[in-house]
C-alpha cells in the first residue's frame, strides 16, 4: 500500500512539475532567433496583433505562415467546436499561455479538490463547461492587471504579449488542469470589449453568487478603494480564523461596517480607524489567549455581546473599556469561561449579553484601583505565550496547507505539500 501510494505522489509531483516549469520553442516575429515560452498556464487563441507571428511547436519544426493568425493556426491544427472551443491539451502544445487576472476570486483549495474528484470519475477526465478566456491585450487595456501562476506581472511590454490569454471565468478549473496533466477542458475564445471586470462578476454569480469579500478584493486591486479596512480585516480572518463579518466588526465595533451597495457602488461604507483597530486587535489578542481556537467564540453574537456591555458602560468610559475588558477576559476564571461557551454554544444570545455584563461589572468592581497594572501583568503573559510558540519545536515539520489564496500561492502551498508527503512515504519505506 504505501508503495502504491508513493506511485500515486510520484504521478501528481511530475504533473505539478511538468505544468509549473515545462518550456516550449517559440521563434521571434521575424521568424529568426528562437526563445523560449513558460507553458505553465498555457491555452488557446490569437488576436489582431497576432498577425505576421512565427511559432514552432514543442518538437521546434512547424512554423506558422506570416500571413496567418494565431486563431486560424489553432483552427487548422487543433479540432474545435463552434464559438472558437478549444482542447486545452491541444492548444498548450502550441505554446499558448493562460494568466490570472488580478481582483478575480481567490482560488479556494477546497474547491480545487471538489472539482477534481469530479472530472477523475468521469471516464474521458475532461470537464463538461469551458473555460473562459480573452485576450490578454484586451484585458490590460480594460485597465486590468495579470499575473503568471508564478504570480509575476504580465503587462503589455511582456514580450511575446500575442501568446497571452486571460481567464474570466474557470480559474478552479485550470487550476486542476494544470495540477492534473491527465485532465482536460475546453477553452471558449470570446471577443468583449466592455467593462471586463462586472463581466467577471456576472459571469463568476453564475456558479456562486458574488460576495462582499469578493468585491473588497476586486475594489481593491482594481483601485476602486483604498480603504485599509478591508487589508486589515484579511489579515485577521488569516491570522485568527475568523469571518469576513467577526473581523470587520471587532475592527469597527460595527456590526454591518461593509455594505453591499456600497461596495457595487466601489464606496467605503466605514472608513478604517486606526484606533478602533487597534482597540480590535487588542480585545482578540485576549481572546486568543484565554479561548484558544475554539469555534464558539468566533461568533460574531460574543463581539455583540461585547459592545452591549460597552454601551452599558457608557461612552465617558470608552478611553479605559479596551483595557478593562481585556483584563477581564485574560483573568476570567474556568467557571466564567464555560458558561460563555455553553451559551454561545446554545445560542442563547439574550443571556449572553446579560451574563457578560454582570460578569464584567463584578470583575471591574473588584479591580477597578488595580487594572493599570494587571493591564501590564497580562499584556506580559500574551507576549510570553506569543514567543514561546514561535520559539518551540514543532511536532511535526508537516507543511500547512492554505485554504484560500492567490493562484500562485495556492499551486506552491500544493507542490510543496506533495513533494513533503512524497518525502514522509518514501522515508517510511525504507524504514520498513
Amino acid at each position: 500500500m504505501n508503495e502504491q501510494n508513493t506511485t500515486n505522489d510520484n504521478l501528481k509531483m511530475e504533473s505539478l512539475m511538468r505544468n509549473g516549469i515545462s518550456e516550449v520553442h517559440v521563434a521571434n516575429q521575424d521568424g529568426g532567433l528562437l526563445v523560449k515560452g513558460d507553458v505553465s498556464m498555457a491555452e488557446d487563441f490569437d488576436s489582431q496583433s497576432a498577425k505576421a507571428v512565427a511559432l514552432v511547436d514543442v518538437n521546434g519544426n512547424e512554423a506558422i505562415d506570416p500571413n496567418i493568425g494565431l486563431v486560424s493556426f489553432l483552427m487548422d491544427k487543433v479540432s474545435y467546436k463552434q464559438h472558437y472551443l478549444f482542447s486545452y491539451r491541444e492548444v498548450v502544445k502550441h505554446g499558448v499561455k493562460i494568466v490570472f487576472l488580478v481582483g478575480n476570486r481567490e482560488i479556494y483549495a477546497s474547491q480545487m479538490n471538489k472539482l477534481y474528484n469530479q472530472v477523475n470519475s468521469s471516464p474521458d477526465k475532461k470537464f463538461s463547461n469551458p473555460v473562459i478566456v480573452v485576450p490578454l491585450e484586451t484585458a490590460l487595456k480594460n485597465g486590468l492587471k495579470a499575473v503568471d501562476i508564478s504570480g509575476s506581472e504580465i503587462t503589455l511590454e511582456t514580450p511575446h504579449l500575442y501568446l497571452y490569454l486571460a481567464v474570466l471565468d474557470g480559474q478552479h478549473r485550470l487550476m486542476v488542469a494544470l495540477e492534473h496533466t491527465d485532465v482536460d477542458l475546453s477553452l471558449e475564445l470570446i471577443d468583449y470589449d466592455g467593462d471586463l471586470m462586472s463581466f467577471i462578476e456576472i459571469l463568476n454569480s453564475m456558479d456562486k453568487n458574488w460576495t462582499n469579500e469578493d468585491r473588497k478584493k476586486t475594489n481593491l486591486e482594481t483601485g476602486k478603494s483604498t480603504n485599509k479596512l478591508y487589508t486589515e480585516s484579511s489579515k485577521m480572518q488569516r491570522e485568527f480564523g475568523v469571518s469576513p463579518k467577526y473581523a470587520d466588526y471587532l475592527l469597527t465595533f460595527k456590526r454591518d461596517a461593509t455594505k453591499k451597495a456600497d461596495l457595487i457602488a466601489g464606496k467605503d461604507s466605514t472608513p478604517f480607524s486606526e484606533e478602533n483597530a487597534g482597540r480590535g486587535y487588542q480585545l482578540y489578542k485576549a481572546i486568543a489567549y484565554k479561548f484558544n481556537d475554539d469555534k464558539n467564540i468566533k461568533k460574531v453574537e460574543f463581539i455583540d455581546a461585547i459592545v452591549y456591555v460597552h454601551n452599558q458602560n457608557g461612552d465617558s468610559n470608552n478611553q479605559t473599556f479596551t483595557r478593562d475588558m481585556k483584563c477581564f477576559i485574560t483573568m476570567m476564571s474556568d467557571l466564567v469561561k464555560n458558561d460563555i461557551l455553553s451559551l454561545l454554544k446554545d445560542k442563547n444570545y439574550g443571556s449572553l449579553k446579560t451574563s457578560l455584563l454582570s460578569y464584567f461589572q463584578k470583575f471591574h468592581s473588584k479591580y477597578k484601583n488595580d487594572l493599570e497594572h494587571i493591564e501590564k501583568e497580562q499584556d506580559q503573559k500574551i507576549s510570553e505565550l506569543d514567543v514561546e510558540k514561535t520559539m518551540s519545536p514543532t511536532k511535526s515539520d508537516k507543511i500547512k496547507a492554505i485554504k484560500k489564496g492567490a493562484p500562485n500561492e495556492i499551486f506552491e502551498n500544493r507542490k510543496n505539500i506533495c513533494l513533503y508527503n512524497r518525502s514522509k512515504k518514501m522515508k517510511q519505506i525504507e524504514n520498513d
